[in-house]
């Protein structure tokens, strides 16, 4: 892999650039620092390895929940419902790709994207941004009104009726 300017791009699940371009002073320590930077590299594609497969189920579940919504809703309006049921089927192709996938494998394929099509590659990143911060922001939002609301119930408040 290269990046932009021609030098090879590291890869941080995969790369031993660090090890190639760290020099040993001492053979027995260079030997530890390598086995423990292996092993670190090992922990680190393990744990996002883990939580691609947490996403991919829940972009499962979320397909399942959109078909399920497709088909209470094609009783009322049978072509939003099967945009909503192609829209899913999409969603369940793109959860079983990635499931079968390693990260490694998916960070070359995404800098490969991000480096034929920068301008689409940035686009998605700056929406996928903004669709995680609005969620992230009504979460708080959802959580703060969930806790106001139990400390309001724990007070019995009086709130007289507008006058008729």
């Amino acid at each position: 892999m290269t990046d932009t300017y021609g030098r090879e791009a590291p890869d941080p699940f995969t790369s031993g650039s660090y090890q190639r371009g760290r020099s040993q002073h001492d053979g027995r320590a260079g030997d530890s620092f390598l086995d423990s930077e292996g092993g670190t590299r090992d922990r680190l594609r393990g744990f996002a390895n883990r939580q691609k497969d947490i996403g991919v189920d829940k972009m499962a579940g979320f397909a399942e929940a959109a078909h399920k919504a497709a088909d209470a809703l094609g009783e009322q309006n049978s072509g939003m419902a099967d945009l909503i049921h192609e829209a899913a089927d999409g969603l369940s192709r793109a959860s079983e790709d990635l499931r079968g996938r390693d990260v490694s494998e998916l960070y070359r394929s995404l800098n490969d994207f991000a480096r034929r099509q920068p301008l689409t590659f940035f686009a998605c990143s700056f929406a996928a941004g903004v669709l995680l911060s609005r969620f992230l922001k009504s979460s708080s939002e959802g959580d703060r009104r969930t806790s106001q609301h139990h400390h309001q119930g724990d007070e019995q408040q009086y709130h007289p009726s507008p006058s008729l």
